[in-house]
């Protein structure tokens, strides 16, 4: 009887102790999250934020797909997946300088600056484009 007492005394105080670590372990998670993200102050800080918008043409509610930048020469490209468009825009001056039109199928697109050549992936088509 004895054996059972104390096995069971033992029981509740590993339960409890278990029960007060994983309590303090959350809590310290919860803590070195706050401190990450607070600033020099303690008030939080924001890495980035909206600074402009680019209006682009096509269709509305079609699925933008992917962003590709050419370093070289400063251009952002995006394809409009739903409306089979690829579009250039100047990272200088945030502006559209050109779309390239009748792609159906495109998603992806990649920029080889050193041949000043776009390649994309055609899913409707079932081929890469060289632009």
């Amino acid at each position: 009887m004895k054996r059972i007492a104390a096995f069971t005394i033992y029981s509740c105080f590993a339960l409890l102790l278990s029960g007060a670590l994983l309590w303090a372990y959350r809590e310290s998670q919860r803590n070195s999250g706050a401190a990450a993200s607070a600033g020099p102050s303690g008030s939080e800080t924001q890495l980035l934020r909206p600074v402009g918008a680019i209006e682009l043409p096509g269709p509305k509610g079609k699925r933008f797909d992917y962003l590709t930048i050419d370093d070289q020469r400063h251009y952002l490209f995006s394809t409009h997946l739903g409306a089979g468009l690829l579009y250039a825009i100047d990272l200088k001056n945030n502006k559209l300088i050109k779309t390239f039109e009748d792609l159906p199928g495109i998603e992806g697109v990649e920029i080889a600056s050193d041949v000043k050549k776009a390649y994309t992936s055609d899913w409707l088509e079932n081929k890469i484009g060289v632009i």
